[in-house]
C-alpha cells in the first residue's frame, strides 16, 4: 500500500442535487483545514477543562466490513484536535489493518529511536507547529466501538503504545479511576520484565483490623515483594 500526503474526496454521481453539494463542500472545507461552525462558548474561551492550558483532543475508532465481508480489512480512524484553544477545527487519518481487529495497532510505531511511523504522529506534529512549538498540557482520548470485556484490552494495548516504558515497581493508584465510594486500589508490586505491566485491582470488601490505607497497601505490597516479585500477594499465587 502507498500513502501519500493529498487530499481527496470520492463521490458517486448518483442523485445529485444541491444539498449532495452543499454537504460535499462542507466536507472538503474541514479536509482543507477551514470552520464550517463555530460554538458560541469557544468563542469566549469559557470551556474551563480546555481554555486554559493548550488540550490535544482524539476520537479514535475501528471500522470493519459486515459479517459476510470475510475478506475486507480494518480501518483504524483517528480524528485530531488542530487548532486550540478553538474545538471545531479537527483533521481525520485512517490506515488499514488486520482483519476485524478492534483494537488499533499502530496508534504509534517505533521503527528505530528516533523514527515513529504511527497514525497519530502527523496528528501531534501539526498541534505542535500551530502553537508555534508549544507541546499539549494534556491529552483528551475519546475512544468508540468497544464493549465493557475489552476496556483491559484498550488500557494493555492501544494505550501502552505510547510509551516503551513500564511503571516502577510498587505504583500504586487509589484515586482518581477507583470507586467513587468503596475501597480499592490498583498495585504493581511486580517490575516488568518484558511485555505490559498489568496491575493487580484490590477490593476491601470488609476491614476490622483498622488498618489505615497506607499501612495495607505497604502490606500487600511487601506480601508481593518477598514472593520474588509476583504481580499478587503470596497466599493466591
Amino acid at each position: 500500500m502507498s500513502e501519500y500526503d493529498i487530499v481527496t474526496q470520492c463521490m458517486a454521481l448518483i442523485r445529485v442535487n444541491d444539498q449532495c453539494f452543499t454537504n460535499l463542500l462542507l466536507k472538503i472545507n474541514v479536509k482543507l483545514g477551514g470552520l464550517n461552525s463555530m460554538l458560541v462558548i469557544e468563542q469566549t474561551s469559557s470551556i474551563s477543562v480546555v481554555s486554559k492550558v493548550p488540550t490535544f483532543i482524539l476520537g479514535m475508532d475501528a471500522l470493519f466490513g459486515s459479517p459476510e465481508q470475510s475478506d475486507i480489512p480494518s480501518i483504524a480512524v483517528v480524528v485530531s484536535f488542530m487548532k486550540w484553544p478553538l474545538i471545531s477545527s479537527y483533521r481525520a487519518s485512517g490506515r488499514t489493518q488486520s482483519l476485524k481487529l478492534e483494537m488499533i495497532d499502530s496508534l504509534f510505531k517505533l521503527v528505530s529511536d528516533k523514527v515513529d511511523k504511527g497514525i497519530v504522529r502527523k496528528a501531534f506534529l501539526d498541534f505542535y507547529t500551530g502553537l508555534r512549538k508549544r507541546k499539549s498540557d494534556q491529552i483528551i482520548i475519546f475512544r468508540d466501538g468497544v464493549s465493557k470485556l475489552q476496556f483491559n484490552q484498550i488500557l494493555n494495548i492501544e494505550l501502552d503504545q505510547r510509551s516503551p516504558d513500564n511503571v516502577s515497581p510498587g505504583t500504586i493508584i487509589d484515586n482518581k479511576i477507583c470507586h467513587p465510594r468503596n475501597n480499592d486500589f490498583y498495585l504493581c508490586a511486580h517490575t516488568g520484565m518484558g511485555g505490559t505491566t498489568r496491575p493487580t485491582h484490590y477490593h476491601v470488601l470488609l476491614g476490622h483490623i483498622g488498618f489505615s490505607v497506607d499501612d495495607l497497601q505497604e502490606l500487600v505490597h511487601a506480601i508481593s515483594k518477598n514472593a520474588t516479585d509476583i504481580s499478587v500477594v503470596a497466599p493466591i499465587r
